[in-house]
């Protein structure tokens, strides 16, 4: 298990029996649940987490997953809660892409949006070289930007898998399913507007 992202549905079904969830003014306060109740998981955790800790965005919550023993431990992911990031439809280099769509000069648009693949690629590189983690699933959903888009955040590691060591295969597997993702897939980011 690398984490659950507890927003997401099937992720909440598996642990909504374990783990009471409380809000106040639309906020997640911090909640424990026990080692036992945590290995009843499938697939059960390999360290003792002994915390959830959601974010401060019910939208974008996640959890920060804590062990025992250790504050990063190096076969699991940290989960912080996110402030001052947002979807990139919510950021300012979102709307310079409007007038490109307006236009339909899809190419346009497209080439800002590859500005942003080499963020996203330097970003899933961090957790790989210090977790040995990649990420797996890096489409627009799962990322939270600052305002301006240039300090991006992965969320949702509920497909991330062991890879070990950085290389140039999962560079180019990486950077292929970004550019997918951003440019062709469901969630792709420039549409044609001006019809």
């Amino acid at each position: 298990m690398i984490g659950y992202d507890f927003m997401t549905p099937s992720a909440f079904r598996s642990i909504r029996n374990l783990v009471r969830l409380r809000r106040d003014d639309s906020k997640y306060k911090r909640c424990h649940t026990s080692t036992q109740n945590l290995q009843q998981v499938s697939p059960p955790p390999t360290l003792p987490f002994i915390s959830y800790v959601a974010g401060p965005h019910l939208s974008n919550s996640f959890f920060s997953l804590r062990s025992k023993r250790h504050a990063f431990p190096t076969n699991f992911i940290v989960f912080h809660g996110v402030s001052g990031k947002f979807k990139i439809q919510d950021t300012s280099f979102f709307m310079t892409l409007y007038p490109f769509m307006q236009k339909g000069d899809l190419k346009s648009c497209e080439a800002e949006v590859m500005k942003k693949i080499d963020l996203i690629v330097k970003e899933a590189r961090v957790y790989v070289d210090k977790y040995g983690i990649l990420h797996t699933d890096i489409q627009p959903g799962n990322i939270l930007w600052d305002k301006a888009a240039n300090d991006p955040t992965l969320i949702d590691w509920g497909r991330a898998k062991e890879v070990g060591k950085w290389s140039a295969d999962i560079e180019a597997a990486v950077r292929k399913q970004a550019e997918f993702s951003h440019l062709k897939g469901e969630e792709k980011l420039c549409h044609d507007l001006s019809k």
